[in-house]
């Protein structure tokens, strides 16, 4: 089974770095600069998912601009409307399968936060054709299996496993993350800790350094002006 620590944070990166592969050239980054989301070196890196948070937010501003857009402009029954203007229209078609996956994302998303675990297998399976479009072969490779292995855990851990695959960050309804994401981000808290104690004892120690360095010179002068035989004389010799 493949280790689900390489499958929680990782997953979403993967996915929304293969939507900018197929995002990229599209003018999508220029639009979100002009519009003020953010700034234009910030943009281009939600190309390859640098940063999860900002990422995910400008995905989730598209989303809802061209979900708006599409409800503005549709005629008679909404789905008829889009398969029709899709048949014929290259950027409509185009978009509307930035809207289609975007809204898996959020699925996907949902799925983790409320800790649902049929539905994060649901989205994660109608994800996965992504990963063999645009080639990125590790993930089209693995994630399969982790499904099936998600599918088919043994009896003695399935209802446990499901209902402990995430944990709640607080009482909030909306809060879950899957436990080895809770795990990586409580591992981050502990070094930061480990390092601010190690930067404090630095300084500590410096400090008490200096402190015995300043008391010995204080001495060795004070002796040197009592004595002026003694310190200076020889050093000037």
């Amino acid at each position: 089974m493949m280790r689900s620590k390489e499958l929680v944070d990782d997953i979403e990166i993967a996915l929304w770095n293969t939507i900018g592969a197929f995002l990229d050239g599209s003018g999508w980054t220029t639009a979100l600069c002009d519009v003020g989301i953010a700034r234009a070196e910030t943009v281009d890196s939600f190309l390859k998912a640098c940063h999860l948070m900002r990422t995910r937010h400008g995905h989730q501003v598209t989303l809802l601009a061209l979900s708006n857009h599409q409800f503005d402009a549709w005629q008679a029954t909404f789905e008829a409307w889009r398969k029709r203007l899709a048949s014929t229209s290259p950027t409509f078609k185009y978009w509307d399968i930035i809207y289609q996956f975007e809204i898996l994302m959020c699925i996907f998303i949902r799925a983790q936060r409320t800790g649902n675990f049929n539905l994060y297998l649901d989205a994660l399976e109608a994800l996965v054709p992504w990963f063999f479009a645009l080639d990125h072969i590790n993930y089209a490779r693995w994630i399969p299996v982790h499904i099936r292995d998600m599918k088919f855990l043994p009896d003695s851990i399935q209802d446990e496993f499901q209902r402990f695959w995430a944990v709640q960050k607080t009482s909030n309804v909306f809060s879950s993350i899957p436990i080895d994401q809770a795990h990586e981000q409580n591992n981050h808290l502990v070094k930061q800790q480990i390092l601010e104690l190690i930067s404090i004892n630095v300084v500590e120690y410096r400090t008490m350094n200096r402190s015995l360095v300043d008391r010995n010179l204080t001495s060795v002068l004070c002796t040197g002006v009592k004595e002026p035989s003694g310190f200076f004389l020889e050093n000037s010799r």
